[in-house]
């Protein structure tokens, strides 16, 4: 998963404000997001997941908080405009 090396958060300030600060390049986020959890979603089903299981599950719970910071962080956003 070093896809998400590269990856840095870009931010534009909204227009008229000081301080609140929008993320630029969220598509890029949820796309990593959603593929990484369908990957780790496919691990699942493979018959030598038994040693593995342990990462495979911990994986998937941290993607699945990353997508929920997502989307609760996108509706805030789209809240804004």
């Amino acid at each position: 998963m070093g896809d998400w090396a590269p990856v840095e958060f870009e931010f534009n300030l909204m227009k008229n404000t000081k301080d609140v600060m929008l993320i630029k390049n969220f598509e890029e986020c949820v796309g990593l997001t959603d593929e990484h959890l369908g990957l780790i979603t496919n691990l699942n089903f493979s018959p030598y997941k038994a040693e593995f299981e342990e990462q495979i599950n911990s994986l998937y719970e941290g993607m699945g908080i990353v997508a929920e910071v997502m989307e609760v962080w996108i509706k805030l956003q789209v809240s804004y405009m």
